[in-house]
């Protein structure tokens, strides 16, 4: 298993703002987010990446993927010519990783979006019909996507709360339907919220198609007993199902690496 830490790599910030946090851990693999070639504040232009890959060569960090930021809002993919600006926009940056040596995109496709929703409208053939297209794509690019929902939620009511597990069940039968070897899954921590969900059943239905597992702090902090026991028993279930590929850490607020580091390396996991 490659543990990854996070990197948001916003303009006008430092490039590798985890760099110093990770280095006396020995942790010098890294995700980066965002990447989509758009203009705005926060995103990474061509120009940007070239400033951050010369950086990350000269301090000796690997890059084992990318976040792809995508719209949030998954009406785009009704409109035709959208739908083939984002196409050809992932496209290039599946081609950008190839170049790079980068052998995973992460893509968080639905946000803040349901996937009962996305059913109704008749939108679920044609995200079928998108992601097959881009699954060939990074096939011929030896490149990884990876989809997930909810790595960003806020968890600022209940009901968010009780879709999380439902909308990661859904998200897995879309990886199986789609059933292309070069589009995997993602899941996060946030699966561990209530003692009702079955998350092994979950992880262990998911285990061929797993391609990253997300840490997110805010499913971890405080690390008192209970949210200690919930995590170190996904950790072992992760490590039943010999899980070896990336686990990426999301961290807000540094005053809680030390801690979440040394939890994750003591939990006897092959993390590398």
């Amino acid at each position: 298993m490659k543990l990854c830490t996070l990197n948001n790599a916003y303009k006008h910030q430092d490039n590798l703002t985890s760099y110093k946090l990770f280095k006396e851990y020995n942790m010098l693999n890294i995700e980066v987010n965002p990447l989509n070639f758009k203009s705005d504040l926060y995103s990474l232009s061509k120009e940007d990446i070239d400033k951050f890959i010369l950086s990350t060569v000269e301090r000796n960090v690997s890059i084992q993927a990318f976040e792809y930021t995508e719209p949030e809002n998954l009406f785009i993919f009704k409109n035709r010519n959208t739908r083939l600006e984002l196409l050809n926009n992932i496209k290039d940056c599946i081609i950008l990783c190839y170049k790079l040596g980068v052998p995973v995109i992460n893509i968080n496709y639905l946000k803040n979006n349901n996937m009962d929703n996305i059913s109704k409208d008749m939108s679920y053939q044609i995200l079928l019909e998108f992601f097959a297209e881009l699954g060939d794509f990074a096939n011929n690019k030896n490149v990884t996507l990876t989809l997930g929902p909810c790595s960003k939620y806020s968890l600022s009511n209940d009901i968010i709360k009780n879709a999380i597990f439902r909308i990661n069940s859904q998200c897995l039968n879309f990886i199986k339907e789609l059933n292309n070897p070069y589009v995997k899954l993602n899941l996060t921590n946030s699966i561990i919220l209530e003692n009702h969900f079955d998350y092994e059943e979950l992880i262990t239905i998911a285990s061929p198609y797993l391609h990253n597992f997300y840490i997110i702090e805010d499913y971890l902090i405080p690390l008192n007993n209970k949210n200690v026991i919930r995590n170190s028993s996904l950790l072992t279930i992760l490590n039943s199902i010999k899980y070896s590929e990336l686990l990426t850490i999301d961290f807000k607020d540094r005053k809680n690496v030390k801690d979440i580091v040394q939890f994750l390396l003591h939990s006897n996991l092959g993390i590398l």
